[in-house]
């Protein structure tokens, strides 16, 4: 069901219904906010609070090359 907008009055401005409308970024509970949100969740799951994304952001060919030696140890295992 989409909500009815109101016309806006002789008496106020038109930047303060819009504001007031159900879509307006202003406004709460819209897809802006919901968007917001999520971007807001995705930014922190992203953060280095993980002492292993930290050093791995710190020393980026230096966890590459364990990940290479720890790839190779784990398939010479698989061949046996």
């Amino acid at each position: 069901m989409k909500p009815e907008l109101s016309k806006p009055a002789d008496t106020r401005p038109v930047l303060d219904h819009a504001a007031n409308e159900p879509e307006s970024p202003k406004s709460r509970n819209t897809r802006y906010e919901r968007e917001r949100a999520r971007i807001d969740r995705a930014r922190s799951y992203f953060e280095d609070t993980d002492a292993v994304n930290a050093a791995i952001r710190e020393e980026p060919a230096k966890a590459m090359f364990i990940a290479a030696g720890i790839g190779f140890v784990l398939a010479l295992l698989m061949r046996r």
